[in-house]
């Protein structure tokens, strides 16, 4: 996350921002209405909340903002729109919420590629760049993957899926709603190994894969097969880990 904070907070292309105006009378109006903080954000004040999937989003209570960004009192989106991208300089932004429910992002740029959603087992995935990624079976439907740059010849790979303590105990509530009341468990903190495989072209087929452990260091070799298309790496829940370093050796 920093590193993309660091690629993206010079971008000339963020500044042109939405803003909502929110006074104090239509505030107290919302409070009395719906009495729930989520009212006070883009639906709440009447515009469309995937705006934030094109643009960055901001709500003015000090009558401000304008002096400052573009100022936008309308950014109308097609009802049936499913997909988004956000205009960007050096890295792409997209969103498919084409699966009601179970949306797919994916951020790519010269130094990290992030992709997180839900899941279908088997279904190829593009991460660009001729990369490809699927999954197996998962506990939730759903994985986080990021690939970051760390070094010349370095990069670091993490899935992640379900996370929660030992004994943690949630109860669902209805209508997508959950708790855990006091019932948080205790430790070590569970972390599901996500099965995937990873094909994806490289600056040389002389690629090596560690699984690491918990302070990063090195404690197995994953083998990386050389196929017609590239290279492919097999990630298993038998590697107990979510991190994975990946070197390029000259």
């Amino acid at each position: 996350c920093s590193t993309i904070f660091r690629e993206r907070y010079t971008r000339e292309a963020d500044k042109l921002m939405v803003v909502a105006p929110l006074t104090v009378e239509k505030e107290r109006e919302i409070f009395k209405s719906v009495r729930h903080p989520w009212g006070f954000g883009f639906g709440g004040l009447g515009l469309d909340p995937r705006i934030a999937l094109i643009r960055p989003t901001a709500v003015d209570v000090f009558k401000k903002t304008e002096k400052n960004v573009n100022f936008f009192k309308e950014y109308p989106i097609a009802k049936d729109k499913k997909t988004f991208t956000t205009p960007t300089l050096n890295d792409v932004i997209e969103f498919d919420l084409s699966k009601t429910g179970k949306g797919v992002a994916k951020y790519l740029s010269p130094k990290v590629l992030l992709f997180t959603g839900f899941v279908t087992k088997g279904k190829e995935y593009d991460l660009g760049g001729n990369s490809s990624i699927s999954f197996g079976d998962t506990n939730l439907g759903w994985a986080t993957v990021s690939l970051t740059e760390v070094g010349k010849n370095s990069d670091l790979l993490v899935l992640t899926g379900e996370m929660r303590n030992t004994d943690m105990t949630i109860e669902e509530l209805g209508d997508e709603k959950i708790t855990v009341g006091n019932r948080w468990g205790k430790a070590p903190v569970r972390c599901e190994g996500i099965p995937a495989t990873i094909t994806f072209s490289a600056r040389s087929s002389n690629v090596k894969c560690w699984a690491l452990d918990e302070s990063g260091n090195r404690k197995q070799e994953v083998l990386i097969q050389k196929t017609a298309d590239g290279l492919k790496l097999d990630l298993k829940p038998e590697y107990k880990t979510i991190w994975y370093e990946l070197e390029t050796v000259k």
